[in-house]
């Protein structure tokens, strides 16, 4: 049923206005009075900080025509474009925090404070309203690859009995379950679903990070006891990313056994939430920090810091789009390269980059290319993995033609610049310094990579797209 559905909406956005690799970042602070929101590039280049007069941004949603949407502290949810400008605004209910968007681009808006959810066209129009019990305290939303919306509950201080709430499409309540603590304390964060149809979420009561499936049943628990567990995000590997608020602030990643397989641990940071980017690695925001970290997926690495303006931070959310392409929409090609969503996600390309493509990836830079600087770059194949790499780096883009006709996208002379293999999953990772040299500044390199395979034609299985690098 998913994927008929998805495939469904597929062609439909095939063609169309699409999420456009990018990563957002919601800024807020009443006492130093910012409300903006931050346009991140992959690389780790902030292109826009808009600001947003009497509106103050909570959560995100990225709907298949590449609008962002909102959620507020007020009594209306904001509709952003690609550039960061405000297009319109839609009065909801009370503390509209999250927001979630369905295959047909409709917008799901839990209301924090009036126990509500509703249901907004992609005009903004309310076709639908949901009233919860009393103390539910709706906080989250997301909408699975079945077609249901999940609502947590935050509930009280007080409360040791804490829900989830399954809405069909439609509006109607199919399921409430309850899950309940030993300790009393706040309950439910930002869920998330992954492709298997269960949800992750934290509960802040149990310190934990939980794992449910489509009957309520608890398939995981993962105690998190560093930090007050807020917002996760699952990778193309079912690996549950989640962030902890406090001085103790974390990023853990859990796989799907619920086992803590990378913990990231930066200094004295506090964050509130996980998004993955198009080339399936985590971003963790800080709260009051003025930061955003990019994190390498294989092991918490951090790939690249940026700076933004200091308050809060996206709470909860997919600010980047790639649920959507991963679990609402794969059957969609939002970059028209003639590859669906989904078969990027497995195949670790990007699905909003026509460059980042099964059969011709790209490689993946952290980092602004400035003198004396160190670039991160990594590949990520999952159909090679375990073959050994060549990295090139040339002053052109080509062509250049193999004898068995095939294409390099490199210009003699090419340096050899790295050589090794990738892992068992189809990463690896090696990186560029830039030296500190003005006379550098406007030259532009090249740089691809060819897996290797001794049964394949010249030895040369795959041969990537070239990246373009230009020092600044």
């Amino acid at each position: 049923m998913r994927i008929a559905l998805a495939m469904a909406f597929g062609s439909a956005f095939a063609a169309a206005q699409a999420p456009d690799n990018a990563v957002w970042a919601t800024n807020f602070s009443s006492g130093a009075g910012i409300r903006s929101i931050s346009k991140i590039d992959p690389i780790g280049e902030v292109l826009t900080s808009a600001s947003i007069a009497g509106f103050t941004p909570f959560g995100f949603g990225i709907d298949p025509t590449g609008n962002i949407w909102l959620g507020s502290n007020g009594t209306t949810v904001g509709r952003f474009d690609t550039t960061g400008t405000v297009t319109a605004s839609f009065p909801v209910g009370s503390f509209p925090q999250s927001v979630a968007i369905d295959a047909a681009g409709f917008v799901w808006v839990a209301n924090r404070t009036t126990n509500s959810v509703m249901r907004l066209d992609p005009n903004g129009n309310q076709v639908t309203t949901v009233n919860l019990p009393a103390g539910t305290t709706p906080i989250g939303i997301v909408v699975d690859g079945l077609s249901q919306v999940w609502v947590s509950g935050f509930h009280a201080s007080t409360s040791t009995a804490h829900t989830l709430t399954v809405l069909d499409l439609g509006g109607n309540v199919l399921n409430t379950f309850t899950y309940n603590s030993a300790a009393a304390g706040f309950g439910f964060s930002f869920p998330t679903a992954d492709t298997n149809g269960n949800i992750w979420v934290a509960n802040q009561a149990q310190l934990a990070l939980l794992q449910v499936d489509q009957l309520g049943n608890v398939v995981t628990t993962t105690p998190i006891t560093q930090g007050l567990p807020r917002g996760c995000a699952v990778d193309a590997f079912g690996n549950a990313w989640v962030a902890t608020q406090g001085t103790a602030g974390r990023c853990f990643k859990v796989d799907p056994a619920g086992v803590i397989t990378a913990t990231f641990v930066p200094p004295a940071t506090s964050f509130t939430t996980v998004s993955i980017d198009g080339n399936g690695d985590p971003w963790v925001f800080g709260f009051s920090a003025g930061k955003a970290i990019k994190l390498w997926q294989v092991d918490g690495t951090p790939l690249v810091e940026v700076a933004i303006p200091s308050g809060g931070s996206a709470w909860g959310g997919d600010s980047t789009g790639y649920h959507l392409a991963r679990v609402i929409l794969p059957g969609a090609d939002f970059d028209n390269d003639g590859f669906l969503n989904g078969n990027e996600v497995a195949a670790g390309t990007n699905p909003f980059l026509a460059a980042s493509r099964p059969d011709r990836p790209q490689m993946i830079q952290s980092g602004i290319p400035t003198q004396g600087s160190t670039l991160e770059l990594s590949m990520r194949l999952r159909s090679d993995a375990n073959l050994g790499y060549l990295v090139g780096l040339s002053l052109g883009n080509g062509p250049t033609v193999l004898p068995d006709a095939r294409v390099l996208p490199l210009s003699l002379p090419v340096e050899l610049y790295a050589l090794g293999a990738l892992d068992g999953n189809g990463d690896a990772r090696t990186s560029l310094a830039i030296p500190a040299a003005p006379p550098l500044s406007g030259l532009t390199v090249f740089m691809a990579y060819v897996t290797l395979d001794p049964t394949a034609s010249l030895g040369v299985k795959t041969i990537s797209n070239e990246l373009a690098i230009t020092v600044r």
